[in-house]
């Protein structure tokens, strides 16, 4: 193992798209120090992630927490961390969880990731709000999602941060999917609020990002915002968004 950088695989993490690698990934992550800066590193393969935590508020359900000074990082869009089939598609509004979540922390990277919602397999029931992100964070500073693609997102957000935070920076990004359109021909009726970014933290910079629903007749049924900025000195600049409302 190299200094500073914690491999997944050394902790158990398969990344055969089969075994479930939650426990795996978090493992790692928890080996990191929180004081110290890490990356964990995700070689190129398809991680399952077929589990989450339920904690005493719904929203801040979890697969894998993340602490402070710590970078996440694969080989591009060849490192898959993909939703498990039929996780977070039951009626009770309970089983939903963010893949990657942050509360209170600062110093953190996403690089070089392709995260897969599988939000075909995820369909939200009618009269039911999912609130499964693939990052979510509440609180905290300093934090940068750069060269990652995410898609096929059936929950609220893609990348949802809230409360009290700032510096936050999205660049290099591509956004394909989400809400009432998933990637299957199949609307996902039962989501009627999505936005593929929404921040409350202050001085969000978003740009030079691709946000895009790839199929128009299901992706305006309902509302759909492209990014949808809420902090004190936030921009979004650059960003191509194709078929849906570009909101600020």
């Amino acid at each position: 193992m190299a200094k500073g950088i914690i491999n997944v695989k050394d902790f158990g993490a398969k990344a055969d798209g089969i075994n479930d690698d939650t426990k795996a990934i978090q493992a790692a992550i928890n080996h990191a120090a929180p004081r110290s800066a890490t990356t964990v590193y995700f070689p190129k393969g398809i991680y399952n992630i077929a589990s989450f935590t339920a904690t005493s508020n719904y929203l801040k359900n979890f697969c894998i927490a993340v602490h402070s000074n710590i970078s996440i990082k694969g080989d591009g869009d060849e490192t898959i961390i993909r939703l498990a089939d039929h996780l977070f598609d039951k009626q009770d509004t309970s089983a939903n969880a963010h893949i990657f979540f942050c509360e209170a922390a600062e110093n953190v990277q996403f690089s070089d990731l392709l995260i897969d919602m599988n939000g075909s397999n995820n369909l939200v029931p009618r009269n039911v709000i999912k609130n499964s992100s693939a990052i979510f964070a509440y609180n905290g500073k300093n934090f940068t999602v750069r060269n990652v693609t995410i898609k096929n997102c059936a929950g609220t957000n893609m990348i949802d941060f809230q409360h009290e935070g700032t510096n936050f920076l999205i660049e290099n990004c591509r956004f394909i999917n989400g809400g009432n359109y998933v990637g299957n021909p199949t609307a996902n009726k039962g989501q009627i609020d999505f936005s593929f970014v929404y921040s409350e933290w202050s001085h969000t910079i978003i740009q030079d990002n691709f946000i895009q629903q790839q199929n128009i007749d299901i992706a305006l049924q309902n509302y759909t915002a492209g990014i949808d900025l809420h902090g004190s000195g936030s921009s979004a600049t650059v960003n191509y968004i194709q078929s849906c409302l570009h909101a600020m």
